[in-house]
C-alpha cells in the first residue's frame, strides 16, 4: 500500500470536513445573531419596522437554515399583523409552501391564517348603528342588541334608552339640572330588564350612589360612598353581582356588589387609574364563568391590563408595556380579552388569547382605525363602540362697530391642522388672539395658539394637561389685562381643578389650585393681573387673588336661579359679567354692586361683550335654527343680525368674540360634535 498517497488524501478529506463544519457553524451563528436582533427590536424596543428589516434580511441571506428562516417568517407575519398590514397573510402562506417540514410552525401559520380570515369577516360584519337622537350620549348596548342606553341631557343628566324597534327614547331616571342629582355610567343586567347606574349628589363632589332600576320600575340603592365616584362596569353572567370601580381620595377600588343587595366585595385596590367622571365608561369586565375580572390600571397614557381572581384575589399583569392599554372586555366564550391600545402608534382593537386565567399566546390586532373610539359594551349582540369627532374651526369676519352686522364675508384663519380649533379670544389691545387646537382627537394632545391679527408668526404652546371631552375645558380662555398671560380652568391627572396660566414671553406654565369649585369651574381675569373671577358651581361667583387666599363674593344665586354656569365673560372695563346658566338663560352682573339682571329667557348661548360694554352679542336657538343677536345691557328686544351669505353654507356659529375696536368678530364654526356608533 502506498501510504504516502493515502495519508495526504485522508488529511485533505478531514480538513475539508472541518472547513465545511466551520463554515456552517459561522453561518448558524450569524443567522442566530440576526434572529435575536430581530426579537430584541420586536419585543424589547417595540420597533416593528426595524424588526421587519432584520427578519427579512435573515430570510434572504440564510434560506438554507430552514428552522430559523421559518421562524423569521412567522415573526414577520406577527409584525405585519400588529401594523395592520395585509402582508401578514403572505408570510404565513410562505411558511406552509416553502417549509413544509417545519410542522409546528406550519400548524401555527395555518391557525394565524384562520384567525385573519375571522378578523376580516368581523370587519366586514361591522354595522353602523344609525339613529338621530339629539342631546343623547350612548353608553351601552343591551345584551340582545335591541336597545341603546345612554345619557339624556334634555331636562338634566339622566339615564335613558333608545329602542331600535319602536324608534323611541325613554327616560329611566328623572333628575333635573341642579336639583336632585345627575347620572352617568350604565351596566345592563344579563336579561336586559335592569340597568345599574351611578347617581351623583346635587352638591358637586359629595355622595356617590350605585343604583339599579328596572326599565319600568322603581330604583333601589345598592351602595353609597361619600366624596367618591362609582363606575358600574359590568354585570356577571349569572346576574348575581355587579362589577364596580370606585374612585376616592385614596385611589381606586375594584369590587363586586351583590345585585340583590349586600356588602362590597373588594377585589383589588391601587393608586392610579383613569375614569371619565362625566360619562364613566367601563374599565373592567368579568369573565363568563365569574372566576376572573380584567381591569385597566395606571395613569392615562401608560395604562396596563390586569387580571384578578375573584376567589383568591391574586392579581397579575396581562399587559406590561410602554403603550396605553385600556377598556378590557372578556369575549362571550371566555377565550379572549379584548382591549384597545395604541402600541403601534395609533389606536386599534386587540385580542389576547386566554386559558384558565392566564395568557395563552401573544396579543394580536383585531382591527385598526380606533382613534377617537370608546368601547361601550360586549355581549352576545357583539362589540358596540362609539367614535366622537369634533369638527370645528376659527373664523374671522369684519363687522360694523355699532351694530355688529357683517361688512364682509367670514374667512377661516390661516392655520393648520384644520378641523380641530376652537374658543378664540382677543388680547386686550386687539392685536392678537388666542385659541385652542387639538391635534390628537377628543383626548389630546392640545395646544394653545397665539397669532397676530396681521397674520404674523403663530406661536404654539403644548397644554400640560390630559383631558377627555376637551370642549368642556378652555371655554373660559382669558387674557390678563396687561396681555402678558393667558389662563383657563382645567383638571390635573388626579381630577383636581386648577387654573392653568401661561406666561407668553417665557412659555412657562403655572398651575394654581381651585378650591371649592365643585364639579366644574369657569374663570375670567379680574381688574388687574393678580385677581380673577371664579364661578363656584351652584354657589355663585367670587373674586379671588392669585397670590393670596382672599375671596369676595360678587354674586350668589337666588332661589329661582340654579347658579350652574356653563359660560361667562367679563366686559372690557372689567366692571360687568355676562353669565350663561345651564338653563341657557343670560344674566348680567354688576361687579361692584352685585346687582343682577335676568336679560332674557331660555335659548341663549355664548354671550360676549361689545367694546363699550353696553351691548352683548349671543347665539339664540329657536328649535334647530340658530341666530346671531345683539342684546342691550339695560334691556330691550333682541336685535337679530342677518349674516346673509357671509357665513359659509352648512356651518353654524359658536362662541363669538367681538374685537376691542369693534371692527372684527372671531368665532368657531363647523358641524360640531359628530358621534358615530358601531356594532362589530
Amino acid at each position: 500500500m502506498n501510504t504516502r498517497t493515502i495519508v495526504p488524501t485522508l488529511l485533505g478529506l478531514i480538513l475539508g470536513m472541518v472547513l465545511v463544519a466551520s463554515s456552517l457553524h459561522a453561518q448558524l451563528s450569524e443567522a442566530e445573531k440576526l434572529y435575536q436582533a430581530g426579537i430584541y427590536q420586536l419585543e424589547a424596543v417595540g420597533n416593528f419596522e426595524e424588526a421587519i428589516n432584520v427578519f427579512n434580511r435573515l430570510v434572504k441571506e440564510y434560506p438554507a437554515n430552514k428552522p430559523l428562516a421559518a421562524k423569521a417568517l412567522m415573526k414577520l407575519g406577527l409584525c405585519y399583523e400588529r401594523l395592520g398590514n395585509q402582508k401578514a397573510t403572505e408570510m404565513y402562506e410562505r411558511i406552509i409552501s416553502q417549509y413544509p417540514d417545519q410542522a409546528d410552525l406550519v400548524a401555527e401559520a395555518k391557525a394565524r391564517l384562520a384567525a385573519l380570515r375571522q378578523q376580516r369577516e368581523a370587519e366586514d360584519q361591522t354595522v353602523k348603528l344609525t339613529f338621530d337622537q339629539p342631546h343623547f350620549e350612548t353608553l351601552a348596548l343591551s345584551p340582545d342588541g335591541s336597545k341603546m342606553a345612554g345619557l339624556d341631557f334634555t331636562v338634566g343628566q339622566n339615564i335613558a334608552f333608545y329602542d331600535f324597534s319602536t324608534k323611541e327614547r325613554k327616560l329611566v331616571t328623572h333628575y333635573k339640572w341642579g336639583e336632585d342629582g345627575w347620572t352617568a355610567g350604565v351596566a345592563w343586567s344579563p336579561d336586559g330588564n335592569e340597568i345599574a347606574y351611578f347617581k351623583g349628589d346635587p352638591e358637586a363632589g359629595k355622595g356617590a350612589e350605585l343604583c339599579v332600576k328596572k326599565l319600568d320600575g322603581e330604583p333601589r340603592l345598592l351602595l353609597r360612598r361619600e366624596n367618591a365616584s362609582i363606575d358600574p362596569c359590568d354585570w356577571t353572567d349569572d346576574g348575581k353581582n355587579i362589577v364596580v370601580m370606585i374612585k376616592d381620595s385614596t385611589g381606586f377600588t375594584l369590587g363586586m356588589v351583590p345585585a340583590a343587595g349586600g356588602n362590597l366585595n373588594t377585589l383589588a385596590t391601587f393608586e392610579h387609574g383613569d375614569l371619565n367622571l362625566a360619562l364613566l365608561r367601563p374599565v373592567a369586565s368579568a369573565s363568563p364563568d365569574g372566576k376572573y375580572v380584567v381591569f385597566e390600571e395606571g395613569v392615562k397614557g401608560g395604562r396596563d391590563i390586569m387580571l384578578v381572581s375573584t376567589d383568591d384575589k391574586k392579581t397579575i399583569h396581562l399587559t406590561e408595556d410602554p403603550a396605553d392599554d385600556a377598556q378590557p372586555f372578556w369575549s362571550t366564550d371566555g377565550r379572549y380579552v379584548i382591549f384597545k391600545t395604541n402600541r403601534h402608534g395609533s389606536w386599534a382593537l386587540w385580542g389576547l388569547p386566554m386559558k384558565e386565567g392566564k395568557p395563552d399566546g401573544p396579543a394580536l390586532m383585531i382591527a385598526a382605525g380606533f382613534n377617537g373610539v370608546d368601547l361601550l359594551s360586549l355581549s352576545r349582540a357583539g362589540l358596540a363602540y362609539t367614535r366622537a369627532m369634533l369638527v370645528v374651526d376659527v373664523y374671522k369676519m369684519p363687522v360694523d362697530p355699532s351694530s355688529g352686522k357683517p361688512t364682509g364675508a367670514a374667512q377661516q384663519i390661516p392655520y393648520t391642522p384644520t378641523g380641530s380649533n376652537i374658543f378664540p379670544t382677543w388680547s386686550p389691545d386687539g392685536k392678537q388672539f388666542a385659541f385652542v387646537s387639538n391635534r390628537g382627537g377628543v383626548s389630546g394632545p392640545g395646544y394653545l395658539v397665539t397669532t397676530s391679527v396681521e397674520g404674523g408668526k403663530q406661536r404654539e404652546f403644548r397644554i400640560p394637561m390630559d383631558y377627555a371631552y376637551w370642549t368642556y375645558y378652555f371655554s373660559d380662555l382669558s387674557w390678563s389685562p396687561d396681555g402678558r398671560r393667558v389662563a383657563f380652568s382645567g383638571k390635573d391627572e388626579k381630577e383636581k381643578p386648577n387654573i392653568y396660566i401661561l406666561t407668553l414671553e417665557t412659555g412657562a406654565w403655572e398651575k394654581l389650585p381651585l378650591e371649592g369649585v365643585g364639579i366644574g369651574a369657569r374663570i375670567q381675569w379680574g381688574g388687574d393681573d393678580t385677581t380673577y373671577f371664579c364661578a363656584l358651581m351652584g354657589k355663585g361667583i367670587v373674586k379671588r387673588h392669585t397670590n393670596s387666599e382672599e375671596e369676595q363674593f360678587i354674586y350668589k344665586p337666588t332661589s329661582d336661579e340654579t347658579g350652574m354656569f356653563i359660560y361667562f365673560r367679563v366686559s372690557r372695563d372689567r366692571k360687568w359679567l355676562a353669565v350663561q346658566e345651564d338653563t341657557s338663560r343670560i344674566l348680567t352682573i354688576d361687579v361692584e354692586t352685585g346687582r343682577t339682571n335676568v336679560m332674557y329667557g331660555k335659548g341663549y348661548f355664548f354671550p360676549c361683550w361689545s367694546p363699550n360694554g353696553k351691548r352683548l352679542m349671543a347665539i339664540r336657538r329657536a328649535g334647530r335654527i340658530l341666530d346671531l343677536v345683539t342684546l342691550a345691557r339695560d334691556g330691550g328686544d333682541p336685535q337679530r343680525i342677518d349674516l346673509g351669505d357671509n357665513l359659509p353654507k352648512g356651518l353654524s356659529m359658536g362662541n363669538p368674540e367681538w374685537s376691542p375696536d369693534g371692527n372684527k368678530l372671531l368665532f368657531a364654526t363647523g358641524p360640531g360634535w359628530i358621534f358615530e356608533n358601531y356594532l362589530m
